[in-house]
């Protein structure tokens, strides 16, 4: 049996729209976005086993001070209010696409397996995970 994974669908919702559909977005919300990312990459450990300093990073706003602002109270509430306003402003543009068995948010909208639940469906046949 597949171990049971830790689901929020409202975090799931927001990392869909960001993976899936933030070429929709405004170029401030793709902007602050990029900075959310390069932001991510700094506190990562590279390969090299140190963090990657912010200047090593591609160009982006970094230190931008109206960026800062945006970015005041986090950057998952940021991005939560950016995906958010996508999906109500283009609702006909943005696919949210569902497990037909579990009904979570699949990764992308045109997935053919389900990472929550493992179902796949490649090829029009349903294949279930297999249980331990």
């Amino acid at each position: 049996m597949m171990a049971a994974m830790s689901y929020n669908e409202e975090s799931e919702l927001t990392r869909y729209i960001w993976a899936n559909y933030a070429h929709l977005m405004s170029p401030r919300e793709q902007e602050v976005g990029q900075v959310i990312q390069a932001r991510l990459l700094s506190e990562r450990p590279s390969s090299s086993s140190r963090r990657l300093p912010l200047d090593e990073l591609p160009a982006t706003r970094i230190q931008d001070p109206t960026i800062n602002h945006d970015l005041a109270n986090g950057s998952d509430p940021y991005r939560q209010r950016a995906a958010l306003k996508l999906l109500l402003a283009q609702p006909e543009r943005v696919k949210v696409s569902r497990c037909q068995r579990c009904k979570r948010i699949l990764r992308a909208p045109d997935a053919q397996s389900c990472y929550w639940c493992g179902l796949d469906w490649h090829d029009g046949r349903v294949w279930k995970p297999r249980e331990k």
